[in-house]
């Protein structure tokens, strides 16, 4: 099996190259909560338990949540908002 994230592959791009943003939260969250907590969170999401989902720059890593997805968006002022989505990945209506 490739794995895209691995530097050492040849022809491949490190994801952390590719999704730039994401490393930086990541290693906020390292910084933060640890090395072993991030970490383990991450490899059971890529071997797919649905808790953890990283998408940037048309690449996504992780496993999508089964049921409850949420977009978090925040505002100028640096306040996040929370709202559902559906299956297609739109903001749900009515509580779809």
């Amino acid at each position: 099996m490739n794995n895209p994230a691995h530097p050492s592959k040849p022809g491949k791009k490190s994801m952390r190259t590719e999704m730039p943003t994401i490393a930086a939260w990541v290693d906020a969250m390292v910084a933060a909560f640890g090395k072993e907590e991030i970490h383990g969170q991450i490899r059971r999401g890529l071997a797919g338990e649905p808790c953890f989902l990283a998408s940037e720059n048309g690449h996504q890593l992780g496993t999508p949540p089964t049921r409850g997805r949420y977009l978090v968006k925040w505002d100028e002022r640096d306040v996040a908002r929370v709202e559902p989505i559906n299956a297609a990945g739109n903001p749900a209506l009515g509580g779809d």
